[in-house]
């Protein structure tokens, strides 16, 4: 039989900080930790608890006519409010500074017109550590957050100076039997989604004909199931900004499947641009942009550095080189700041519990997150 536990909000609103304590899950603003993360080569760092500081030196760099022209580099630092005891669905707040200024700004981050947006600030929540992450293990909500393609041979995309050869061919990751209703354009750059149980989701052109994970969403401009956690956040003209990150475990988002157990990590890509070689000098002659009306085109495509005027709102995807549709390229993605993130037990812990009673709690529905943690504490405590 449940007990019954008769409460007004007030009184339970006085005794949750003693409770929270009593089973050990005493909130993070108890916590004083500040210390700041010097960021090693792939941008990862890490401390006990509580927020966490991250900073590195973006840039991007092009290659012409066989020497490096510095087109920006920036020296970025991003916060973390929390990184540890983290709650499904809870938001942290991300700021930073010394970021490229945003253009073309898009009022909805989660919204897939976001991804048109020049030099946004690109946050995934990704399975695995600073060591293991890859574009693959990243969560992105549509399609075309992860697919690519042009009419020209030699898009932005192509004629990335630090993608590997096998990355600047004109296909690059279709799936090898491509469904009927994948239309196929001159170049195309597919970056499937890895889920946690190894199923492998293509995504693709035309609402993502080759597949897509159960959470993901077809796109239209907003998710068809739940709000997408993936954001493209504007930075200011100061190099500052800020925004609400929402943290998804398992419960949530299966596919990507994070927990206590499975590590999962904050990617933070502050979106310089492609660091250009039109060239491609180094390549197979058929990876080359021919001399004349091809490789002119391929230059003046990825040169630009920017269309929008930084701080005003755009009209569709006009510079793709320096947008954030381009997060997966090997320029941004080298540009990229790792921070783990620890999750909490989840509250579905106990399903698979030994039953041990329940309590009801009568009161401020104010306090559903606060009760909802003390469960994997209760049914976890021999």
């Amino acid at each position: 039989m449940k007990r019954i536990l008769a409460a007004t909000g007030l009184v339970m609103a006085l005794t949750v900080p003693t409770l929270l304590a009593s089973v050990g899950l005493a909130s993070a603003s108890t916590k004083s930790v500040s210390d700041s993360v010097i960021a090693d080569s792939a941008g990862a760092g890490s401390t006990a608890s509580g927020s966490l500081t991250i900073g590195r030196v973006v840039s991007r760099i092009n290659l012409v006519d066989g020497k490096n022209i510095t087109v920006d580099s920036r020296q970025v630092t991003l916060t973390v409010a929390q990184t540890e005891n983290l709650r499904n669905n809870q938001q942290i707040l991300v700021t930073w500074k010394g970021a490229h200024p945003t253009g073309g700004v898009v009022d909805d981050p989660n919204s897939s017109l976001a991804i048109q947006q020049e030099f946004p600030m690109v946050l995934l929540q990704c399975r695995g550590t600073a060591a293991t992450v890859t574009p693959e293990t990243c969560w992105t909500q549509f399609p075309e957050d992860r697919f690519r393609s042009s009419g020209d041979n030699f898009p932005e995309f192509r004629v990335d100076r630090y993608a590997t050869a096998a990355d600047r061919a004109a296909i690059v990751g279709a799936p090898a039997a491509r469904p009927s209703n994948c239309f196929q354009s001159a170049a195309e750059y597919w970056v499937p989604f890895v889920a946690v149980n190894g199923s492998v989701y293509h995504g693709g052109p035309a609402g993502g004909c080759a597949g897509l994970a159960p959470e993901a969403s077809t796109g239209g401009g907003s998710a068809t199931l739940f709000p997408s956690n993936d954001t493209y956040a504007a930075t200011q003209l100061d190099g500052t900004g800020s925004t609400k990150f929402q943290v998804w475990n398992s419960s949530q988002n299966a596919s990507l499947g994070c927990s206590k157990t499975v590590a999962c990590s904050l990617v933070a890509i502050p979106i310089e641009g492609i660091s250009c070689d039109t060239a491609a000098l180094s390549l197979p002659a058929a990876d080359r942009p021919q001399p004349g009306d091809e490789a002119d085109a391929a230059a003046a495509g990825c040169l630009r550095n920017g269309v929008y005027v930084a701080g005003k709102p755009g009209q569709g995807l006009r510079d793709p080189g320096v947008s954030g549709a381009l997060w997966w390229s090997a320029s941004n993605w080298r540009n990229r700041m790792t921070i783990p993130l620890g999750l909490a037990a989840s509250d579905n812990v106990c399903d698979s519990a030994a039953a041990k009673g329940s309590v009801n709690i009568y009161g401020s529905e104010l306090l559903i997150q606060a009760t909802t943690q003390w469960a994997p504490a209760f049914c976890l405590d021999k």
